[in-house]
């Protein structure tokens, strides 16, 4: 959730930049004195414009300190106006990476936390609190594990929760998420992966696989061939299912990583059954025998985007300051695969984490799956002829033509055979 940083020396790469527009995706700003007035720019466009500008300005400021934040949102409304750095009066600018809970902060504001905290309580503290370390203990308790950054018009800087980020090359950075592009974003002062079954994850993210200091449970599962929702198609989706509120709009939808080869099953059996189903779009389905609280009720839907049809998953009667959905790369609308995942997710119990109780769900769905697939395919009939299928002759499991390898002209094997057992079929 988000990166904060403090550029002190030099121009950053625009690696970095990039790295960390695509892992915080929401929009970014950033944030510089010129002596006299704090210039603040934001934008939402891509990281291309964003560099741009700050190149430009850092050429003509090459000694001042730059503030800079990549946003993705957690709370309040996915707009420039919630984009960091903010202006607390004229002569102080905050970036923040971290949530921030707190009373009279209703769901039904649109401003984010970060931009409450500042309007609402630092805007209203006397001239010159930035210098004031009783003012920087109040903010790091409030903010709890966060990550605060501080510029005034006299290019002064203060890291408050310094010691939670780290120093690379003369600059400060709040996280790791400027180093590569990866599954993981920074939640809760914890690094955590989008996606992935776990013990412990957080809003529909497992822990596992990070590689700094942290301490976090082991996935459970590890995806070393996995397929997501792209984080620009997330985004789209949940614009248009908040303009058809459909979901709420402090509401998040969050990518799942499914396996390559269920996802590719999961899609074959969609467009064979898909056109048959009576599932409306956008509309939320629910397990008539369910007998829980309504709020805790998971439901499921499917929603169509670019003539691309999703499955999303979620609690859409749970009466929270923001709500969490969950995005799968394809559309599960065949009657028993809807009822094994709405089955799994709201009586399991064995799970403690909602992360872990989605994914578990999930990847029961994965054998469904791989069973239908079989029995849809496993006659060779012509379903098989109509699909251009082919049966591997080492799993005994139908493939499309086109992944299939044939050694000898003798026997024809699916890709993953044939790099598993080389030297078997020669």
């Amino acid at each position: 959730m988000c990166i904060a940083i403090l550029n002190k020396v030099g121009t950053l790469p625009k690696e970095y930049i990039q790295n960390s527009w695509d892992n915080n995706y929401h929009g970014a700003g950033f944030a510089y004195s010129n002596g006299n007035q704090i210039i603040v720019y934001k934008t939402d466009t891509n990281a291309d414009v964003f560099y741009k500008k700050y190149k430009k300005a850092r050429k003509s400021h090459p000694d001042v300190p730059f503030l800079l934040h990549f946003r993705i949102s957690t709370h309040g409304t996915i707009t420039t106006d919630n984009l960091h750095p903010f202006l607390i009066g004229d002569n102080v600018a905050l970036i923040h990476n971290g949530m921030i809970d707190l009373d009279g902060h209703s769901k039904q504001d649109n401003r984010s936390d970060t931009r409450f905290f500042c309007e609402e309580i630092l805007a209203k503290l006397p001239y010159g609190w930035q210098h004031s370390v009783g003012i920087h203990t109040m903010i790091e308790q409030l903010g709890g594990w966060s990550k605060f950054v501080l510029l005034d018009v006299d290019q002064n800087s203060y890291i408050i929760g310094e010691d939670a980020g780290h120093w690379y090359d003369g600059n400060w950075y709040s996280n790791n998420s400027y180093k590569q592009v990866n599954k993981y974003v920074d939640f809760g002062g914890k690094k955590v992966e989008k996606g992935g079954s776990t013990t412990g994850g957080f809003l529909g993210y497992g822990n596992s696989g990070w590689d700094d200091d942290y301490d976090y449970p082991v996935s459970i599962k590890s995806y070393s061939n996995t397929v997501s929702v792209p984080v620009a198609t997330v985004t789209k989706v949940e614009a248009v299912l908040r303009d058809k509120q459909v979901i709420g709009r402090h509401d998040m939808l969050y990518s799942t990583y499914i396996e390559s080869d269920a996802a590719d099953n999961g899609q074959v059996i969609d467009d064979y059954y898909g056109e048959s189903s009576d599932m409306k779009l956008d509309t939320w389905y629910h397990m008539a025998e369910y007998d829980g609280p309504k709020e805790s009720r998971w439901d499921l839907m499917i929603t169509n985007v670019d003539d691309k049809v999703y499955t999303v998953i979620g609690q859409p009667n749970k009466d929270t300051t923001y709500g969490s959905y969950y995005i799968i790369p394809f559309a599960i609308r065949h009657d028993d695969i809807v009822a094994n995942l709405l089955d799994m997710l709201n009586y399991e119990k064995v799970y403690n984490t909602t992360s872990a109780r989605v994914m578990t769900a999930i990847d029961n769905c994965y054998y469904l799956l791989d069973e239908m697939y079989y029995d849809t395919y496993g006659g060779y009939d012509n379903v098989q002829k109509e699909q251009d299928v082919e049966q591997c002759d080492a799993c005994l499991v139908a493939f499309p033509k086109d992944d299939m390898s044939k050694v000898f002209n003798q026997y024809k094997v699916c890709k993953d055979c044939a790099t598993q057992h080389e030297g078997l079929f020669v």
